[in-house]
């Protein structure tokens, strides 16, 4: 029965509605029918897919909607997971075999990986609705193979850093660890957060990063003024992963003041810098987690006298009181 089923593929919604509830009962046979069927269908590169449609087969977003209906059973999950990643790296060699530049020109080489991983926070983002006790298990293992492939070339520029370190890929990346670290206990958090204050904050090697861990520790600066642009995008990284804090975790800095100045700094210095929104979410979530009214009120009374008495070329008042209404939007909303 299951194997007829996936014959037909993403063509009826009925048939993925029965093959998700076969995939909750018996999820085996989704392992061993299913799951094979469509992944076959997924082309290796976007440019395959276009000869695929010429044989009628399933553009690859109706495949990938499909799995992600079927596979929130964690033992499907896993399995997928696996399968998905090997595809990514698959379609990621593809996109740069037949040009001799590291960056490739066009954008159309991000919608598949995109798709890819967009996958997987769908699927997730079910599992957090229905309160799968599994979710936490994956900020030891999916936190950091994410990380790994977006912070490594962001650090190390080459052929990937123009695909995975992608305004698009970044995001989707952030949204997937934001909904598995708020499903995570405190001490879980704890223990996230010291990791991922090393390898953002202090420069130091993270267990989140699989390897270089040295150089990464040495070039990976993207609170840095001048940083790079694919290293200044992964910072929505950090912040949706800090905004997924639960009230008692907490952050391993003694003092923020430090980190939240820098933030100031660019997000006052330029509409250009492609951090300023991350970094005014950050502002406002470390500071109304960490502080009491008072030190909320300190730091904004210090941080708005400096900016509408600073002597510099650009005018920052009008920064400054979007700062300040991002603080207290969040605070009292």
């Amino acid at each position: 029965m299951v194997h007829s089923l996936s014959a037909y593929l993403t063509c009826s919604r009925k048939v993925l509605d029965v093959l998700a509830e076969v995939a909750r009962k018996k999820p085996q046979l989704i392992l061993d029918i299913a799951l094979p069927v469509f992944l076959a269908e997924l082309p290796d590169s976007e440019t395959s897919e276009t000869r695929d449609l010429v044989r009628r087969r399933k553009p690859y977003k109706a495949i990938l909607a499909a799995l992600a209906q079927i596979s929130s059973e964690r033992v499907i999950f896993e399995v997928l997971l696996r399968r998905l990643f090997s595809k990514l790296d698959i379609v990621l060699s593809s996109i740069f075999r037949f040009t001799s530049s590291l960056i490739p020109d066009s954008t159309s080489s991000i919608s598949y990986p995109h798709a890819i991983l967009g996958t997987i926070f769908l699927i997730l983002r079910n599992k957090a609705e229905s309160e799968d006790a599994d979710l936490p298990s994956y900020v030891d293992t999916l936190i950091p193979t994410l990380l790994s492939k977006v912070i490594i070339p962001a650090a190390i520029p080459g052929p990937r850093t123009r695909v995975l370190c992608s305004p698009e890929v970044v995001h989707v990346v952030s949204l997937i660890i934001n909904v598995i670290v708020r499903t995570a206990d405190v001490q879980i958090q704890n223990t996230f957060y010291q990791e991922l204050f090393n390898l953002y904050v202090s420069s130091e090697p993270s267990s989140l990063i699989s390897s270089n861990h040295e150089e990464i520790a040495q070039r990976f600066r993207p609170f840095s003024p001048d940083a790079e642009d694919a290293q200044a995008e992964t910072v929505q990284i950090f912040v949706a992963a800090i905004a997924a804090a639960r009230s008692q975790a907490g952050f391993p800095m003694g003092d923020m003041s430090q980190l939240l100045l820098q933030a100031v700094e660019i997000v006052t210095g330029s509409h250009d810098d492609p951090r300023r929104s991350s970094l005014l979410k950050m502002t406002s979530c470390i500071l109304n987690k960490e502080q009491s009214d008072a030190q909320i009120r300190k730091f904004v009374d210090s941080v708005v006298d400096n900016l509408w008495t600073s002597k510099q070329d650009h005018d920052r008042r009008k920064e400054s009181l979007e700062l300040i209404s991002w603080v207290y939007m969040l605070r009292y909303v």
